[in-house]
Protein backbone atom coordinates (compact mmCIF):
# COMPACT_ATOMS: atom_id res chain seq x y z
CA UNK A 1 0.00 0.00 0.00
CA UNK A 2 1.65 3.26 -1.08
CA UNK A 3 0.08 5.17 1.81
CA UNK A 4 1.25 2.92 4.63
CA UNK A 5 3.70 5.55 5.84
CA UNK A 6 0.81 7.95 6.47
CA UNK A 7 -0.71 5.71 9.14
CA UNK A 8 -0.08 6.27 12.83
CA UNK A 9 0.35 2.81 14.41
CA UNK A 10 -0.80 4.13 17.78
CA UNK A 11 -4.26 5.10 16.54
CA UNK A 12 -6.90 2.38 16.40
CA UNK A 13 -9.16 4.26 14.00
CA UNK A 14 -6.33 4.55 11.46
CA UNK A 15 -5.60 0.84 11.81
CA UNK A 16 -9.33 0.21 11.52
CA UNK A 17 -9.66 2.00 8.16
CA UNK A 18 -9.26 -1.21 6.18
CA UNK A 19 -11.84 -2.84 8.44
CA UNK A 20 -14.25 -0.03 7.58
CA UNK A 21 -13.77 -0.89 3.91
CA UNK A 22 -14.14 -4.58 4.74
CA UNK A 23 -17.41 -3.70 6.47
CA UNK A 24 -18.82 -2.60 3.13
CA UNK A 25 -17.52 -5.77 1.49
CA UNK A 26 -18.96 -8.09 4.10
CA UNK A 27 -22.35 -6.42 4.34
CA UNK A 28 -22.91 -5.91 0.63
CA UNK A 29 -21.27 -8.99 -0.83
CA UNK A 30 -21.52 -11.47 2.02
CA UNK A 31 -24.90 -10.59 3.47
CA UNK A 32 -26.94 -9.23 0.60
CA UNK A 33 -26.53 -12.07 -1.88
CA UNK A 34 -28.30 -14.72 0.25
CA UNK A 35 -31.70 -13.02 0.19
CA UNK A 36 -31.25 -12.42 -3.53
CA UNK A 37 -30.62 -16.01 -4.51
CA UNK A 38 -32.12 -18.13 -1.77
CA UNK A 39 -35.65 -17.49 -2.96
CA UNK A 40 -34.52 -19.68 -5.85
CA UNK A 41 -33.09 -22.24 -3.44
CA UNK A 42 -36.34 -22.70 -1.48
CA UNK A 43 -38.37 -24.15 -4.37
CA UNK A 44 -38.92 -27.84 -5.16
CA UNK A 45 -36.03 -27.79 -7.57
CA UNK A 46 -34.13 -30.75 -9.01
CA UNK A 47 -31.27 -32.05 -6.96
CA UNK A 48 -28.32 -30.21 -8.43
CA UNK A 49 -24.83 -29.59 -7.11
CA UNK A 50 -23.09 -26.66 -8.70
CA UNK A 51 -19.49 -25.61 -8.05
CA UNK A 52 -19.60 -22.30 -9.87
CA UNK A 53 -19.33 -18.95 -8.10
CA UNK A 54 -22.74 -18.25 -6.61
CA UNK A 55 -22.97 -14.69 -7.95
CA UNK A 56 -23.04 -16.18 -11.47
CA UNK A 57 -26.15 -18.10 -10.48
CA UNK A 58 -28.25 -15.46 -8.77
CA UNK A 59 -31.00 -15.61 -11.36
CA UNK A 60 -30.93 -19.39 -11.90
CA UNK A 61 -34.20 -20.77 -10.57
CA UNK A 62 -32.79 -24.31 -10.51
CA UNK A 63 -30.15 -23.38 -7.95
CA UNK A 64 -30.96 -25.46 -4.87
CA UNK A 65 -29.72 -25.41 -1.31
CA UNK A 66 -27.02 -27.92 -2.15
CA UNK A 67 -26.09 -26.00 -5.28
CA UNK A 68 -25.52 -22.82 -3.33
CA UNK A 69 -23.55 -24.59 -0.62
CA UNK A 70 -21.45 -26.37 -3.23
CA UNK A 71 -20.60 -23.14 -4.99
CA UNK A 72 -19.82 -21.45 -1.69
CA UNK A 73 -17.50 -24.18 -0.47
CA UNK A 74 -15.55 -23.88 -3.71
CA UNK A 75 -15.28 -20.13 -4.09
CA UNK A 76 -14.24 -19.37 -0.49
CA UNK A 77 -10.90 -21.26 -0.58
CA UNK A 78 -10.31 -20.40 -4.24
CA UNK A 79 -10.69 -16.65 -3.71
CA UNK A 80 -8.63 -16.91 -0.51
CA UNK A 81 -5.77 -18.24 -2.59
CA UNK A 82 -6.34 -15.45 -5.13
CA UNK A 83 -5.66 -12.96 -2.32
CA UNK A 84 -2.08 -14.18 -2.38
CA UNK A 85 -1.74 -13.01 -5.99
CA UNK A 86 -3.00 -9.48 -5.33
CA UNK A 87 -0.60 -6.82 -6.57
CA UNK A 88 -2.60 -3.77 -5.48
CA UNK A 89 -5.37 -2.77 -3.11
CA UNK A 90 -8.10 -3.09 -5.76
CA UNK A 91 -7.16 -6.69 -6.56
CA UNK A 92 -7.09 -7.63 -2.88
CA UNK A 93 -10.40 -5.86 -2.34
CA UNK A 94 -12.09 -7.78 -5.17
CA UNK A 95 -10.64 -11.08 -3.98
CA UNK A 96 -12.08 -10.43 -0.54
CA UNK A 97 -15.41 -9.63 -2.19
CA UNK A 98 -15.22 -13.08 -3.77
CA UNK A 99 -14.65 -14.67 -0.38
CA UNK A 100 -17.70 -12.82 0.92
CA UNK A 101 -19.87 -14.02 -1.94
CA UNK A 102 -18.83 -17.60 -1.21
CA UNK A 103 -19.58 -17.22 2.47
CA UNK A 104 -23.02 -15.89 1.61
CA UNK A 105 -24.01 -19.20 0.07
CA UNK A 106 -23.38 -21.38 3.10
CA UNK A 107 -25.44 -20.88 6.23
CA UNK A 108 -28.91 -19.96 4.88
CA UNK A 109 -28.94 -23.11 2.74
CA UNK A 110 -27.43 -25.23 5.52
CA UNK A 111 -29.97 -24.05 8.11
CA UNK A 112 -32.87 -24.93 5.84
CA UNK A 113 -31.41 -28.31 4.86
CA UNK A 114 -30.67 -29.30 8.46
CA UNK A 115 -34.19 -28.29 9.50
CA UNK A 116 -35.51 -30.82 6.95
CA UNK A 117 -33.07 -33.54 7.98
CA UNK A 118 -33.63 -33.61 11.77
CA UNK A 119 -36.69 -33.61 14.04
CA UNK A 120 -37.41 -30.43 15.95
CA UNK A 121 -36.41 -31.99 19.27
CA UNK A 122 -32.86 -32.46 17.94
CA UNK A 123 -32.61 -29.26 15.90
CA UNK A 124 -30.66 -27.34 18.55
CA UNK A 125 -27.84 -29.86 18.65
CA UNK A 126 -27.84 -30.37 14.87
CA UNK A 127 -27.59 -26.67 14.02
CA UNK A 128 -25.10 -26.06 16.83
CA UNK A 129 -22.81 -28.80 15.55
CA UNK A 130 -22.88 -27.17 12.12
CA UNK A 131 -22.37 -23.68 13.55
CA UNK A 132 -19.54 -24.87 15.80
CA UNK A 133 -17.50 -25.14 12.62
CA UNK A 134 -17.24 -21.35 12.64
CA UNK A 135 -15.42 -21.40 15.98
CA UNK A 136 -13.36 -24.46 15.16
CA UNK A 137 -12.29 -22.76 11.93
CA UNK A 138 -11.66 -19.44 13.66
CA UNK A 139 -9.57 -21.18 16.31
CA UNK A 140 -7.49 -22.97 13.73
CA UNK A 141 -7.14 -19.71 11.81
CA UNK A 142 -5.66 -18.02 14.87
CA UNK A 143 -3.32 -20.93 15.54
CA UNK A 144 -2.20 -21.49 11.96
CA UNK A 145 -2.37 -17.80 11.10
CA UNK A 146 -0.29 -16.70 14.06
CA UNK A 147 2.38 -19.29 13.39
CA UNK A 148 2.26 -18.60 9.64
CA UNK A 149 2.68 -14.86 10.12
CA UNK A 150 5.71 -15.45 12.30
CA UNK A 151 7.06 -17.93 9.74
CA UNK A 152 6.47 -15.49 6.89
CA UNK A 153 8.27 -12.71 8.72
CA UNK A 154 11.24 -15.00 9.31
CA UNK A 155 11.23 -16.49 5.82
CA UNK A 156 11.28 -13.38 3.64
CA UNK A 157 10.68 -13.48 -0.14
CA UNK A 158 10.59 -16.89 -1.87
CA UNK A 159 10.25 -18.31 -5.40
CA UNK A 160 7.35 -20.60 -6.33
CA UNK A 161 6.99 -22.64 -9.54
CA UNK A 162 4.76 -20.94 -12.15
CA UNK A 163 4.20 -17.98 -9.83
CA UNK A 164 7.68 -16.65 -9.36
CA UNK A 165 9.07 -14.30 -6.72
CA UNK A 166 6.59 -13.57 -3.90
CA UNK A 167 6.73 -12.20 -0.38
CA UNK A 168 6.35 -14.67 2.47
CA UNK A 169 2.96 -13.33 3.56
CA UNK A 170 1.43 -14.30 0.19
CA UNK A 171 2.32 -17.94 0.79
CA UNK A 172 -0.07 -17.97 3.77
CA UNK A 173 -3.07 -17.45 1.48
CA UNK A 174 -1.98 -20.37 -0.73
CA UNK A 175 -1.43 -22.69 2.24
CA UNK A 176 -4.84 -21.89 3.70
CA UNK A 177 -6.85 -21.57 0.50
CA UNK A 178 -5.82 -24.25 -1.96
CA UNK A 179 -6.50 -27.35 0.19
CA UNK A 180 -10.03 -26.05 0.73
CA UNK A 181 -10.78 -26.41 -2.97
CA UNK A 182 -10.54 -30.18 -2.50
CA UNK A 183 -12.90 -30.01 0.46
CA UNK A 184 -15.54 -28.46 -1.82
CA UNK A 185 -15.72 -31.77 -3.68
CA UNK A 186 -17.25 -33.34 -0.56
CA UNK A 187 -20.48 -31.48 -1.39
CA UNK A 188 -20.88 -33.89 -4.29
CA UNK A 189 -21.67 -36.58 -1.70
CA UNK A 190 -24.48 -34.57 -0.04
CA UNK A 191 -28.04 -35.32 -1.07
CA UNK A 192 -30.93 -32.88 -1.03
CA UNK A 193 -33.21 -33.77 1.93
CA UNK A 194 -36.95 -34.22 1.49
CA UNK A 195 -38.61 -30.82 1.72
CA UNK A 196 -41.30 -30.64 4.38
CA UNK A 197 -44.62 -29.17 3.23
CA UNK A 198 -43.08 -28.71 -0.22
CA UNK A 199 -46.45 -28.87 -1.94
CA UNK A 200 -47.60 -25.89 0.11
CA UNK A 201 -44.68 -23.70 -0.93
CA UNK A 202 -45.75 -20.95 -3.32
CA UNK A 203 -43.81 -20.80 -6.55
CA UNK A 204 -41.73 -17.76 -7.39
CA UNK A 205 -41.54 -16.13 -3.97
CA UNK A 206 -39.54 -12.92 -3.99
CA UNK A 207 -37.56 -11.26 -1.24
CA UNK A 208 -40.46 -8.87 -0.72
CA UNK A 209 -42.50 -11.85 0.53
CA UNK A 210 -40.06 -12.20 3.42
CA UNK A 211 -40.50 -8.60 4.48
CA UNK A 212 -44.28 -8.87 4.13
CA UNK A 213 -44.15 -11.91 6.39
CA UNK A 214 -41.98 -10.08 8.92
CA UNK A 215 -44.63 -7.37 8.89
CA UNK A 216 -47.21 -9.92 10.06
CA UNK A 217 -45.02 -10.98 13.00
CA UNK A 218 -42.94 -7.85 13.72
CA UNK A 219 -42.34 -8.39 17.43
CA UNK A 220 -41.03 -11.92 16.94
CA UNK A 221 -38.52 -11.21 14.21
CA UNK A 222 -37.46 -7.64 14.98
CA UNK A 223 -36.72 -8.46 18.61
CA UNK A 224 -34.93 -11.62 17.49
CA UNK A 225 -32.76 -9.62 15.08
CA UNK A 226 -32.04 -6.91 17.65
CA UNK A 227 -31.19 -9.33 20.46
CA UNK A 228 -28.84 -11.54 18.50
CA UNK A 229 -27.28 -8.60 16.66
CA UNK A 230 -26.32 -7.03 19.99
CA UNK A 231 -24.79 -10.31 21.16
CA UNK A 232 -22.99 -10.60 17.83
CA UNK A 233 -21.70 -7.07 18.22
CA UNK A 234 -20.15 -8.02 21.57
CA UNK A 235 -18.40 -11.04 20.09
CA UNK A 236 -17.02 -9.23 17.04
CA UNK A 237 -16.01 -6.14 19.01
CA UNK A 238 -13.90 -8.11 21.45
CA UNK A 239 -12.48 -10.83 19.22
CA UNK A 240 -11.34 -8.26 16.63
CA UNK A 241 -9.21 -6.43 19.21
CA UNK A 242 -8.22 -9.40 21.39
CA UNK A 243 -4.81 -9.87 19.70
CA UNK A 244 -4.05 -6.14 20.00
CA UNK A 245 -5.15 -6.23 23.64
CA UNK A 246 -2.66 -9.00 24.46
CA UNK A 247 0.10 -7.30 22.48
CA UNK A 248 -0.33 -3.95 24.23
CA UNK A 249 -1.08 -5.27 27.69
CA UNK A 250 1.39 -8.12 27.93
CA UNK A 251 3.87 -7.38 25.08
CA UNK A 252 3.16 -10.71 23.40
CA UNK A 253 4.11 -11.55 19.82
CA UNK A 254 1.84 -12.74 17.01
CA UNK A 255 3.40 -16.19 17.25
CA UNK A 256 2.46 -16.37 20.95
CA UNK A 257 -1.03 -14.88 20.63
CA UNK A 258 -2.17 -17.09 17.74
CA UNK A 259 -1.96 -20.45 19.55
CA UNK A 260 -3.34 -18.95 22.77
CA UNK A 261 -6.45 -17.31 21.31
CA UNK A 262 -6.85 -20.03 18.72
CA UNK A 263 -6.90 -22.72 21.37
CA UNK A 264 -9.42 -20.80 23.47
CA UNK A 265 -11.73 -20.19 20.51
CA UNK A 266 -11.39 -23.78 19.29
CA UNK A 267 -12.11 -25.39 22.66
CA UNK A 268 -14.44 -22.97 24.43
CA UNK A 269 -16.11 -21.37 21.42
CA UNK A 270 -16.85 -24.74 19.83
CA UNK A 271 -18.02 -26.31 23.09
CA UNK A 272 -20.10 -23.25 23.98
CA UNK A 273 -21.94 -23.49 20.67
CA UNK A 274 -22.68 -27.20 21.15
CA UNK A 275 -23.69 -26.89 24.82
CA UNK A 276 -25.99 -24.00 23.90
CA UNK A 277 -27.74 -26.19 21.35
CA UNK A 278 -28.06 -29.07 23.79
CA UNK A 279 -29.47 -26.75 26.46
CA UNK A 280 -32.00 -25.36 23.99
CA UNK A 281 -33.15 -28.90 23.12
CA UNK A 282 -33.32 -29.73 26.83
CA UNK A 283 -35.60 -26.77 27.52
CA UNK A 284 -37.81 -27.62 24.55
CA UNK A 285 -38.13 -31.23 25.73
CA UNK A 286 -39.38 -29.86 29.04
CA UNK A 287 -42.13 -27.92 27.28
CA UNK A 288 -40.51 -24.50 26.80
CA UNK A 289 -41.62 -23.46 23.32
CA UNK A 290 -39.32 -20.41 23.30
CA UNK A 291 -36.35 -22.54 24.37
CA UNK A 292 -33.91 -20.98 21.85
CA UNK A 293 -34.57 -17.48 23.18
CA UNK A 294 -34.54 -18.53 26.84
CA UNK A 295 -31.17 -20.25 26.48
CA UNK A 296 -29.74 -17.29 24.54
CA UNK A 297 -30.94 -14.84 27.16
CA UNK A 298 -28.82 -16.71 29.71
CA UNK A 299 -25.74 -16.16 27.53
CA UNK A 300 -26.27 -12.40 27.47
CA UNK A 301 -26.56 -12.33 31.25
CA UNK A 302 -23.39 -14.38 31.75
CA UNK A 303 -21.38 -12.22 29.35
CA UNK A 304 -21.95 -9.08 31.43
CA UNK A 305 -19.60 -9.82 34.38
CA UNK A 306 -16.99 -11.35 32.07
CA UNK A 307 -16.81 -8.24 29.90
CA UNK A 308 -16.65 -5.93 32.91
CA UNK A 309 -13.71 -7.91 34.34
CA UNK A 310 -11.52 -7.70 31.20
CA UNK A 311 -9.62 -4.49 32.08
CA UNK A 312 -9.02 -5.68 35.64
CA UNK A 313 -7.08 -8.80 34.65
CA UNK A 314 -3.47 -8.40 35.73
CA UNK A 315 -1.84 -11.37 34.06
CA UNK A 316 -1.96 -13.49 30.92
CA UNK A 317 -3.42 -16.41 32.87
CA UNK A 318 -6.29 -14.35 34.30
CA UNK A 319 -7.02 -12.78 30.91
CA UNK A 320 -6.96 -16.23 29.32
CA UNK A 321 -9.45 -17.47 31.90
CA UNK A 322 -11.78 -14.54 31.17
CA UNK A 323 -11.51 -14.95 27.42
CA UNK A 324 -12.25 -18.67 27.77
CA UNK A 325 -15.52 -17.80 29.48
CA UNK A 326 -16.18 -15.06 26.95
CA UNK A 327 -15.75 -17.36 23.95
CA UNK A 328 -17.94 -20.02 25.59
CA UNK A 329 -20.89 -17.73 26.31
CA UNK A 330 -20.53 -15.61 23.17
CA UNK A 331 -20.91 -18.79 21.08
CA UNK A 332 -23.61 -20.25 23.33
CA UNK A 333 -26.63 -18.47 21.75
CA UNK A 334 -26.02 -18.68 18.03
CA UNK A 335 -26.99 -22.29 17.34
CA UNK A 336 -30.26 -21.50 19.11
CA UNK A 337 -30.63 -18.33 17.04
CA UNK A 338 -30.72 -20.42 13.86
CA UNK A 339 -33.19 -22.84 15.47
CA UNK A 340 -35.52 -19.97 16.33
CA UNK A 341 -35.63 -18.84 12.70
CA UNK A 342 -36.46 -22.36 11.47
CA UNK A 343 -39.23 -22.82 14.03
CA UNK A 344 -40.91 -19.46 13.49
CA UNK A 345 -40.74 -19.27 9.69
CA UNK A 346 -42.81 -21.12 7.06
CA UNK A 347 -40.84 -23.79 5.23
CA UNK A 348 -40.71 -21.99 1.89
CA UNK A 349 -39.26 -18.82 3.48
CA UNK A 350 -36.70 -20.33 5.86
CA UNK A 351 -33.52 -19.82 3.84
CA UNK A 352 -34.54 -16.29 2.87
CA UNK A 353 -35.36 -15.41 6.48
CA UNK A 354 -32.04 -16.88 7.60
CA UNK A 355 -30.30 -14.72 5.00
CA UNK A 356 -32.03 -11.57 6.24
CA UNK A 357 -31.10 -12.48 9.81
CA UNK A 358 -27.45 -12.98 8.82
CA UNK A 359 -27.48 -9.67 6.97
CA UNK A 360 -28.60 -7.82 10.10
CA UNK A 361 -26.19 -9.81 12.28
CA UNK A 362 -23.24 -9.01 10.02
CA UNK A 363 -24.25 -5.39 9.70
CA UNK A 364 -24.28 -4.87 13.46
CA UNK A 365 -21.58 -7.29 14.54
CA UNK A 366 -18.87 -7.22 11.89
CA UNK A 367 -19.70 -3.74 10.66
CA UNK A 368 -19.99 -1.77 13.86
CA UNK A 369 -18.54 -3.88 16.69
CA UNK A 370 -14.79 -3.40 16.14
CA UNK A 371 -15.27 0.18 14.97
CA UNK A 372 -17.12 1.17 18.16
CA UNK A 373 -14.23 -0.12 20.27
CA UNK A 374 -11.77 1.88 18.17
CA UNK A 375 -13.83 5.07 18.42
CA UNK A 376 -14.18 4.81 22.20
CA UNK A 377 -10.44 4.25 22.59
CA UNK A 378 -9.34 7.04 20.24
CA UNK A 379 -11.96 9.70 20.88
CA UNK A 380 -13.28 8.75 24.31
CA UNK A 381 -10.20 7.77 26.28
CA UNK A 382 -7.70 9.18 23.75
CA UNK A 383 -5.32 6.57 25.10
CA UNK A 384 -4.52 3.32 23.28
CA UNK A 385 -3.53 1.66 26.55
CA UNK A 386 -7.23 1.81 27.59
CA UNK A 387 -8.26 -0.68 24.90
CA UNK A 388 -9.42 -3.17 27.54
CA UNK A 389 -11.75 -0.58 29.01
CA UNK A 390 -13.27 0.13 25.61
CA UNK A 391 -13.90 -3.57 25.06
CA UNK A 392 -15.48 -3.80 28.51
CA UNK A 393 -17.77 -0.82 27.88
CA UNK A 394 -19.09 -2.25 24.62
CA UNK A 395 -19.68 -5.66 26.18
CA UNK A 396 -21.23 -4.30 29.36
CA UNK A 397 -23.78 -2.28 27.36
CA UNK A 398 -24.59 -4.53 24.40
CA UNK A 399 -24.75 -7.92 26.16
CA UNK A 400 -27.48 -7.07 28.69
CA UNK A 401 -29.43 -5.10 26.07
CA UNK A 402 -29.35 -8.20 23.87
CA UNK A 403 -30.64 -10.30 26.76
CA UNK A 404 -33.45 -7.80 27.37
CA UNK A 405 -34.49 -7.83 23.71
CA UNK A 406 -34.61 -11.64 23.71
CA UNK A 407 -36.59 -11.61 26.96
CA UNK A 408 -39.29 -9.44 25.41
CA UNK A 409 -39.28 -11.61 22.28
CA UNK A 410 -40.24 -14.76 24.22
CA UNK A 411 -44.01 -14.18 24.31
CA UNK A 412 -44.52 -13.20 20.65
CA UNK A 413 -42.11 -15.93 19.56
CA UNK A 414 -44.13 -18.53 21.48
CA UNK A 415 -47.33 -17.45 19.73
CA UNK A 416 -45.60 -17.50 16.34
CA UNK A 417 -44.26 -21.03 16.83
CA UNK A 418 -47.69 -22.25 17.94
CA UNK A 419 -49.16 -20.79 14.74
CA UNK A 420 -46.52 -22.54 12.60
CA UNK A 421 -47.27 -25.84 14.35
CA UNK A 422 -51.00 -25.41 13.70
CA UNK A 423 -50.29 -24.75 10.02
CA UNK A 424 -48.12 -27.85 9.83
CA UNK A 425 -50.77 -30.02 11.48
CA UNK A 426 -53.43 -28.66 9.12
CA UNK A 427 -51.23 -29.44 6.13
CA UNK A 428 -50.68 -33.08 7.11
CA UNK A 429 -54.35 -33.55 7.93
Amino acid sequence: CPNVSQYNPDRLVDLNDFHNVSFVVVVVFCSLPPPLFFFAGETESPKRIDCLPSNFLLNCRFMTSIGSKGSGTFIIPFMTAVCGLADRFTTLFLARVGVGVGEAALSPAAYSMIADMYPKKQLGLALSLYSAGVYVGAGLAFIIGGLSVQMALDMGPINLPMIGHIEGWRLIFFIIGLPGVLVALLMLTVREPVRRQSDAAPKGDSLSAVFRFIGTEPSTFLLHFIGYSLLGLVFNAIIAWAPTYFIRTYSMTAGEIGPLLGGLIFIFGGSGMIVGGIYSDFLRARGTIAAPLVSSRLAGICLLPICIAIPFAGSVSVSSFLFAGFFFFSAFPFGAAAVAIQLATPTHLRAQMSAVYLFVLNLAGIGFGPTVVALITDYGFQDTSRLGWSMAIVGAIAAPLGAVALHYAIRPFTETVKLREQEECAYYE
